[in-house]
């Protein structure tokens, strides 16, 4: 006898996980999110790679529902949809309401995201830690869940963690599906992490996820896309266990669509007694990463590398967060307004910004939005340790900017934005090397100290940087906020290292000789102010230094005359 399924559908059934405006966290289903958007202030699941994996679904539903665009009307389509939200929920009703048949999580021939009958040759499923992003392998001590939390999920749970599983799953061996020809010995070997991880997402929050829809709606990508070629997974064939099989020719993925939807995994929920108790995880499509242009949220860095081993012209690579510089790194690919800005020696751009940034800031131009509006551009990324197998960090950050700021009128001052953030780089790796020297002159190790010290002024510089970063509006003199943020980065650094020479022994202050060079808290802070003088000046050193050249060059002359 057939088990009769459950029916779970995403259009109606509460899931998506929502912060209202009121602070109350509350379950919704997709109608009642796009009809409460105005209400809702973000999403708020598990975790903020879920968030952005679940934000990507939502908008795969949104610029599914646009109408046909032409090129040259994009931005003024966004306006009158900016003007009046109700638009757009209205057309997004109306696609779900087409669709609501493909958002069945458990439908017989095609349940949402997965393939039926999906299975092994052994018959093996895992347990549902298998999708829990949080729950380190065979090491459960600092997940967020634990004991029964393991057992099973909600329906609403095991939606969420489906979606995520498709955008951040870690590479390695999976299961081996039957009808897949590139299962070896029942395994399925690395195909790559899910899309998502291996990018740095980047999209713009609004005050409510109303705005945050409107926000990271390109519709100048809508406007270049074929009637009908950028589907979402939901509204193509069936998935089955093999890669899918498109058109030749056609390139993969066809648009934002198809890569918010990407299916890198293929994926079988088993539920029982109301709740999913076990899945199976397999390969699903790769996605080569060299020159992949579909994606609107994430940057694209040059790649030496890859375009040597391609030799097909230059090759650009997903640019990826990186933990330890997220702020700091992440302003260049927010604030490079123009393809000089990011053009190296060699003529080659080396950073685009994700095509978001571009669209908002054309948008602000071109006064469809307030450009003295303050927005979060939000960062969200996954760390993978050992070849990517496995989970090590989640990244989540924000930075506060004015919308003007990424409009090419404000380029000098965000080009002192970028300028401050890689020369206080170099200044905190200066105030490393201090620490370090301290260490020594007390003959103590280098290392060590560096790394801590330079953790240390980072996390004060951190607050600091973004408060100011905030309060630009892009229409200063750009040396004169340069000036600001010196001076406030110059204090801050400079009164941490007055700081550790207070508790540098004695033996520090004495110094000790290392081969022919004296080394004590003298010459250690002797160098850290000659390094914040080079990396953070202020403008009377900049005219000081300008002043002594202009004297030594016109000695220079004088002499060389007396010689004729």
């Amino acid at each position: 006898m057939t088990a009769v399924l459950p029916q779970f559908n995403l259009v109606r059934d509460a899931w998506v996980s929502c912060l209202m405006t009121d602070g109350v966290v509350k379950e919704l289903s997709l109608t009642e999110v796009f009809r409460q958007s105005a209400s809702i202030r973000r999403l708020a699941g598990e975790l903020p790679t879920q968030d952005y994996a679940v934000l990507r679904v939502l908008l795969a539903i949104v610029y599914s529902s646009m109408p046909r665009i032409n090129a040259g009307g994009a931005v003024s389509a966004w306006k009158e949809l900016w003007l009046d939200h109700s638009k757009l929920t209205d057309s997004v009703l109306g696609y779900l309401e087409d669709f609501e048949s493909s958002f069945e999580l458990f439908d017989p021939v095609r349940p949402f995201m997965q393939v039926p009958e999906l299975h092994t040759q052994s018959g093996k499923v895992d347990g549902v830690e298998r999708l829990i992003a949080d729950v380190p392998s065979g090491h459960q001590y600092f997940t967020t869940r634990a004991g029964h939390g393991l057992d099973a999920l909600s329906y609403a749970e095991a939606t969420r963690w489906l979606i995520h599983t498709h955008a951040y799953d870690p590479s390695g061996i999976k299961s081996g599906a039957v009808g897949d020809p590139r299962v070896k010995g029942g395994k399925g070997y690395p195909i790559g992490t899910g899309w998502a991880g291996a990018t740095g997402g980047v999209y713009f929050e609004g005050e409510s996820l109303s705005e945050t829809l409107h926000l990271n709606l390109d519709l100048s990508l809508v406007a270049l896309s074929e009637p009908g070629s950028d589907l979402a997974v939901w509204e193509r064939a069936p998935l089955g266990p093999a890669v899918e099989e498109r058109k030749a020719g056609v390139p993969r993925p066809t648009g934002p669509v198809d890569v918010f939807t990407w299916q890198s995994r293929r994926i079988r929920l088993f539920p029982e007694t109301g709740k999913v108790r076990n899945v199976l995880v397999c390969n699903g499509d790769p996605l080569p990463p060299q020159n992949m242009d579909a994606d609107p949220l994430t940057a694209q860095r040059f790649s030496k590398p890859q375009t040597a081993k391609f030799k097909a012209g230059a090759i650009y690579m997903p640019r990826e967060h990186d933990p330890e510089r997220m702020i700091w790194n992440g302003v260049s690919a927010l604030l490079a307004q123009n393809e000089q800005a990011r053009t190296n020696a060699d003529g080659i751009v080396v950073l685009r910004v994700p095509p978001i940034v571009t669209w908002v800031s054309r948008l602000s131009e071109l006064g469809s939005i307030d450009a003295g509006r303050v927005l979060n551009a939000r960062l969200v990324g996954v760390v993978y340790g050992t070849q990517s197998s496995v989970y090590t960090e989640i990244l989540d950050d924000f930075l506060a900017v004015h919308l003007r700021l990424l409009s090419e009128s404000s380029a000098a001052v965000a080009q002192v934005v970028k300028n401050a953030a890689s020369n206080t780089e170099q200044a905190v790796w200066a105030f490393g090397r201090f620490a370090g020297e301290l260490s020594r002159a007390a003959g103590g190790d280098l290392d060590p100290p560096q790394e801590k010290a330079r953790q240390m002024v980072f996390f004060a510089l951190n607050e600091p940087y973004r408060r100011w970063v905030s309060e630009l509006s892009g229409s200063e003199d750009a040396e004169a906020a340069g000036e600001v943020w010196n001076s406030i980065a110059r204090k801050i650094l400079a009164s941490s290292a007055m700081e550790m020479l207070s508790m540098a022994g004695e033996s520090a202050l004495v110094g000790r000789t290392v081969g022919s060079e004296l080394v004590s808290a003298a010459t250690a802070e002797t160098w850290l102010h000659r390094s914040l003088r080079k990396y953070l000046p202020l403008q009377t050193e900049i005219e000081g230094r300008a002043e002594r050249a202009s004297r030594e060059n016109s000695g220079s002359t004088t002499t060389k005359g007396a010689r004729r």
